[in-house]
């Protein structure tokens, strides 16, 4: 038999532009847009799991760039990126959508360091 393939499951939290978020608060009503979505920019945290294997979290308050700005998530990525990168295979709730395009695209640019 050939060799056993590493299948992630993963899902992700995410937080806005909080200072963006602020300006409107406590009026949220006034957003403007019917969400928040399009000023999404940070990991909050990352659940995952290897398939058959127990679930991790990874917390970005866990960093110690959190208690300075909780829209830094360099480091969180940069962790991650080594286990995202060891998959054959990655399950997700909401990946093809959101969680796979926001990681990969977020991992590049912390990669990158843009």
């Amino acid at each position: 038999m050939g060799e056993e393939r590493k299948i992630l499951i993963l899902d992700i939290e995410t937080l806005p532009d909080l200072p963006k978020v602020l300006k409107h608060l406590p009026r949220i009503d006034d957003w403007p847009g019917s969400s928040m979505k399009a000023s999404i920019n940070s990991v909050l945290c990352i659940g995952y799991k290897w398939l058959g294997g127990k679930t991790k979290i990874i917390n970005a308050w866990d960093y110690k760039n959190w208690d300075k700005s909780v829209n830094d998530d360099k480091e969180l990525l940069k962790d991650f990126a080594k286990i995202f990168n060891e998959a054959d295979a990655i399950v997700t709730q909401n990946g093809k959508k959101f969680d796979i395009k926001f990681l990969t695209f977020e991992i590049f640019f912390v990669i990158m360091e843009f």
